[in-house]
C-alpha cells in the first residue's frame, strides 16, 4: 500500500468547490479609481491643514516663551538659575497674610 491515500471524486469536488465558486476578482472601474484618488486628496489636504495649524501653534508658543527672556528676565515660570521651583505648599503659604503665613511656614 502506498503512503498516499486516494481521494474520491466527490471529496475532491467538495474541497475544490469553494475555490471554483469564488470566481475571478472584479477589476475596479474608472469611477472607483477616481473616488479613491479623491479620498486620498481630501485626506492629504486635511492633514496638511492640521500640520500647518500645529506648526503655527508651536511658532506662537516659542515666540511667547522667548519674549520674557528678550525683555531681560527669566520667564515667570522658571526659577532663578541654581534654585529649585518652590513647592505648591510654599506657593500657597506665600499668598496668605503675614501672620498666618508665618504659622504655615513654622508647621512645615
Amino acid at each position: 500500500m502506498s503512503k498516499f491515500t486516494r481521494i474520491s471524486g466527490a471529496s475532491a469536488l467538495a474541497l475544490l468547490l469553494p475555490v471554483l465558486m469564488s470566481g475571478p476578482a472584479q477589476a475596479a472601474t474608472d469611477a472607483d479609481l477616481a473616488e479613491i484618488r479623491e479620498q486620498i486628496r481630501q485626506l492629504k489636504e486635511g492633514y496638511e491643514a492640521r500640520i500647518q495649524a500645529l506648526e503655527q501653534k508651536l511658532k506662537d508658543a516659542e515666540t511667547a516663551k522667548s519674549a520674557p527672556a528678550a525683555a531681560g528676565g527669566p520667564a515667570a515660570t522658571e526659577p532663578p538659575a541654581g534654585q529649585r521651583a518652590p513647592s505648591p505648599a510654599l506657593r500657597r503659604a506665600e499668598r496668605l497674610p503675614a501672620r498666618p503665613r508665618q504659622a504655615a511656614l513654622a508647621g512645615r
